[in-house]
């Protein structure tokens, strides 16, 4: 099983899986890939979003930290940004909304994020305004 200073790549029937740690918790998760090299290439991934600060883990961990931030902020609604191209999955935001949207009972927004250009920007106005509404409407019943 080849290792990292802070992970290793290992298979599990015929696909490959990662796992590290991070702020003394242990993650898992499959490559869904039968290379090892793909696995690498993932926990690579992983490494460099853990220097950044990002959410790091499957889609449920990230969901559970968004919930705890929810509680501790006191949030009303909740935007989920899909960013083309981004180091997650673009799908993973239809992963993380029913979660966060049953877990935590607030209404949810998904937005894809394109690169803004002008003629974009009053649909996403229109968007933000209507889920400001829902969660004041919320709050006043």
């Amino acid at each position: 099983m080849p290792r990292t200073r802070t992970g290793r790549v290992y298979k599990r029937g015929n696909r490959w899986w990662i796992q590290y740690g991070h702020r003394g918790k242990t993650f898992r998760e499959s490559a869904k890939s039968t290379k090892r090299k793909d696995a690498i290439d993932l926990l690579k991934k992983r490494m460099a979003e853990m220097g950044m600060g990002k959410l790091v883990g499957p889609s449920a961990d990230r969901a559970e930290r968004i919930c705890r931030d929810i509680a501790a902020f006191g949030a009303e609604a909740v935007v989920i940004s899909r960013i083309p191209g981004a180091s997650h999955c673009a799908l993973e935001g239809g992963l993380i909304g029913p979660i966060v949207r049953s877990r935590a009972g607030l209404p949810v927004l998904e937005v894809e994020v394109p690169p803004v250009t002008d003629s974009m920007r009053p649909a996403l106005r229109t968007r933000f305004q209507a889920l400001t509404e829902i969660a004041r409407q919320r709050r006043r019943a």
